[in-house]
This record gives structure tokens, C-alpha cells and sequence, in this order.
């Protein structure tokens, strides 16, 4: 008995000591802070959210105190949601910075552009991977199957997290919205949608489950390039549609090099 007692105390000392070698200290792990935006101009989403001018006089000074609010994380990088390489996003900010560039409506430029300006960064960055979502194929399965109730269960979810959006948006701030989309059950909410998407199919055809596994690997991907941006000391900030935030935060959790820093908290 004392003898396997010392063998498994062996194992103990050997396991802790492989631990605290694969640890990171704070100081060199990198600190990201996701914020799940809602989409200023409509984007080809399953359910949207109807959206007053962002470029009204009032929501120009929300989307300003939203920006001040957010620098306060003081992010060395900042990440927006457009596809790179396919996109002109980056140049817009350089001619930004020289004055040669007016904002439009969409969140990357409002929010993005000038937190980046504010905060005197040379350049925004993009994580953007584009993939095959072929809801249509699934939602076509699903009629033929009766399985139309697991699409409509996932609908509801989306319209509730809409419905409740759209009222804070009717008689409040910007940053209220963001408010709402950051908290914890909201993001939640957006989330599990895909687990009644999933369900779609049998035994033999999975076409629900494939369709969500695609999301998940053009998020994974997406982490992939935001971990290219990574390295000790960094602070950045990615701003990409709110349902992105639950599984880009799962991967920021897990890693051991970094640090997931909450965004609810400056928004309150």
C-alpha cells in the first residue's frame, strides 16, 4: 500500500510540475476582448434587426461615447469583421487617417475606424473567413422531413433575441445595445439556436449537424488568424458580429496564452 501511495504521489509531483512548465504568466499572454456587434447596415443574416440612421446627430454622439467607453481597454490592435483581401477596409483607414476618407454607415467604420484613430493605431486588421452556409439546403431538408419545427425553434430564439434589441434600441443609447448583446445570456441565446439546427437529419444524413460543424470551422479558422496577431503584452480588441462572440470567446478561454477580458463591464 505504501508503495503505490509513493507511485501515485510520483505521478501527482510529475503532473504539477508539467502544469506550472506549460503555465504563461500574465505578462506574457495576450488579452483580447471580444465585442459582439449588432449590424448598422443589414447584412445577409438569417433574422435582422430593423436599424434607425447611424448617422443621425444623436446616434453620431452614441456611437462617440460608445468609442470613448471602448478605448478604455487601451486594445494595441483592433479587429474588424470585412473580408481581407477582398476588401478595400484597409486602405479606407489609411486614406481615414489622412483625412481623405468619409465614414459610411456600417459598424467597422463608426465604431471601429475611430477607436482605432482615437487611439492613434497605424492599421486595423481582419480576421474574416468566408464559408459555405448552405441554410437553404437544410431548411429544404428539414420541410421534406418534418423537421420544420427544430428550424422554427431556432428562429424563435433568433426573433427573441431581435424583439428584445429592437425595444432597447426604440428608447435607448447605442450603447445600450451593445450593453444588452455583451451580456452573458445574450450571447448565450445567439448560441444555441445551432443546437436545434443540429438536430436536422437522421441517422444517415446529417445535414444539420454539417452545416453547424461548418460554422464552427470558419470560426475556429478565424481564431487561427487572430492567434497570428497574438504575442506577449498585446491588448486586442475584436468587434465582429455578436454571433461570432461565443465561440471566438471559447477559443480565447481555452488558450493558454491568452486572456479573455470581458466587454460587458465597460459598457455599463
Amino acid at each position: 500500500m505504501t508503495s503505490f501511495c509513493l507511485r501515485l504521489s510520483a505521478v501527482w509531483l510529475l503532473f504539477a510540475a508539467t502544469s506550472v512548465s506549460a503555465g504563461v504568466s500574465d505578462a506574457n499572454r495576450t488579452s483580447i476582448m471580444v465585442v459582439g456587434a449588432y449590424h448598422f447596415v443589414s447584412k445577409a443574416n438569417l433574422v435582422n434587426m430593423p436599424i434607425d440612421d447611424p448617422l443621425s446627430p444623436a446616434r453620431q454622439a452614441q456611437i462617440k461615447a460608445l468609442v470613448d467607453r471602448l478605448s478604455a481597454f487601451h486594445p494595441t490592435k483592433v479587429v474588424l469583421e470585412e473580408t481581407s483581401g477582398t476588401s478595400d477596409l484597409e486602405q479606407h483607414y489609411q486614406d481615414y487617417l489622412h483625412d481623405r476618407w468619409t465614414l459610411e454607415a456600417s459598424e467597422p467604420y463608426q465604431i471601429g475606424f475611430r477607436l482605432a484613430k482615437q487611439l492613434g493605431l497605424p492599421r486595423v486588421y481582419l480576421i474574416q473567413v468566408d464559408a459555405d452556409f448552405d441554410f437553404d439546403s437544410v431548411s429544404a431538408y428539414a420541410k421534406a422531413h418534418a423537421q420544420t419545427y427544430l428550424v422554427d425553434a431556432s428562429r424563435e430564439l433568433s426573433e427573441r433575441l431581435m424583439r428584445r434589441a429592437t425595444q432597447i434600441q426604440s428608447r435607448g443609447t447605442v450603447t445600450d445595445v451593445y450593453r444588452y448583446f455583451n451580456s452573458e445570456a445574450a450571447i448565450r441565446l445567439n448560441d444555441a439556436t445551432y443546437t436545434y439546427l443540429c438536430r436536422i437529419g437522421d441517422d444517415a444524413n446529417f445535414v444539420g449537424a454539417d452545416l453547424v460543424a461548418a460554422w464552427h470551422r470558419r470560426n475556429l479558422r478565424m481564431f487561427a488568424k487572430l492567434s497570428r496577431l497574438s504575442g506577449p503584452g498585446e491588448r486586442i480588441l475584436v468587434l465582429y458580429g455578436q454571433g461570432h462572440a461565443y465561440l471566438l470567446r471559447d477559443f480565447i478561454r481555452q488558450a493558454p496564452d491568452m486572456k479573455l477580458v470581458e466587454a460587458e463591464p465597460l459598457l455599463r
